[in-house]
């Protein structure tokens, strides 16, 4: 019996394949309309390309039933090598029509800026029977963006892209659904422009923030210096004296730096106080008011840092006002 069947179940398995590469017809319309390339979006030296392109069918019941992210391919091709490819996001109808994708590498990886590069938009060979669908569009110095200052390309690319969501509006038929205009210029809508275009372009929230209602930016943070010019006059006015070699002498012997060894004594001596105190009263609250003019002392004479004095002064305050509520409470 399986020796009858061996033959019709070959013929079907070598047929198989081609019955699903044949199920529909090649696009009318296969095109990469534009394509432009940006840098120095997220950091300096990063390449990304975006491209306006086409496939479409006139009729539409000639339209393959898969969407184009099964069915096509965009690349980035160096002669024949491909240096990355995405897959088109079927937002509408599928994926056909007017849509819009972007290439993206970091400074590490990007290809050669002004490069003479192709793009191409191709059918999926494992989906297409020969010919096999394709558009290409040759990557020119045109094609490269002028900016190079980081805010400049980010206004160019925002302005590119408004253009591309112009067109795509129309060959959708939702006009006035992909972007509009607020205060500081145009933006992608939030529930159609910003879920379609974020997801054509991986990342784009943070390539091209001004496109978005709501952006996430890096604040710039100024971070000045501080010069600590009083605190340095303190550590100084003691040099060569018997303070600065007895500080010295202690971080020679404990094996740390001198202005270390002046707060490991200055805390070494307000905690012989407390504990002292402790065994006297037996209570340390009245130790931690007698031991602290040893910290202002040792400020003074710079052996510890205003920082130091800063966080022993909180310290004192807590522990009082923890002892305070505390003999209130049970009072």
């Amino acid at each position: 019996m399986i020796r009858k069947i061996a033959p019709l179940i070959l013929a079907i398995c070598l047929l198989l394949p081609a019955t699903i590469a044949a199920a529909w017809t090649n696009p009318d319309t296969t095109e990469i309309k534009d394509a432009k390339v940006f840098r120095n979006l997220l950091e300096n030296g990063d390449f990304c390309v975006v491209l306006h392109y086409e496939i479409s069918w006139t009729a539409s019941t000639d339209r393959a039933n898969e969407t184009s992210r099964q069915l096509f391919l965009i690349r980035l091709m160096d002669g024949n090598t491909s240096l990355g490819q995405v897959s088109p996001y079927p937002f509408h109808n599928y994926g056909y029509g007017e849509s819009i994708a972007g290439l993206y590498w970091g400074a590490n990886e990007s290809p050669t800026w002004g490069g003479n590069y192709t793009l191409r938009v191709e059918g999926n060979p494992t989906k297409w029977a020969a010919p096999i669908p394709l558009a290409t569009l040759g990557l020119t110095g045109d094609d490269y963006t002028v900016e190079s200052d980081h805010d400049a390309v980010i206004e160019d690319m925002r302005e590119y892209i408004i253009d591309i969501a112009s067109s795509i509006e129309n060959d959708w038929s939702l006009v006035g659904e992909l972007y509009s205009y607020v205060r500081t210029g145009p933006v992608l809508t939030e529930d159609i422009g910003e879920a379609y275009f974020s997801g054509a372009i991986p990342g784009l929230s943070g390539l091209c923030p001004s496109l978005f209602t709501v952006q996430v930016l890096q604040p710039d943070i100024d971070d000045k210096p501080h010069p600590k010019t009083f605190e340095k006059e303190l550590k100084s006015q003691f040099n060569n004296t018997f303070i600065d070699d007895g500080t010295q002498a202690l971080g020679d012997l404990t094996g740390v730096s001198t202005e270390m060894a002046g707060t490991l004594a200055t805390l070494f001596g307000f905690l012989v106080v407390v504990i002292i105190c402790a065994f006297k009263f037996q209570r340390a609250v009245p130790g931690f008011l007698i031991a602290s003019p040893i910290a202002l002392i040792a400020a003074p004479l710079g052996l510890i840092s205003l920082t130091v004095l800063g966080v022993v002064s909180l310290l004192c305050i807590i522990v009082l006002m923890v002892t305070y509520f505390f003999e209130k409470a049970g009072g």
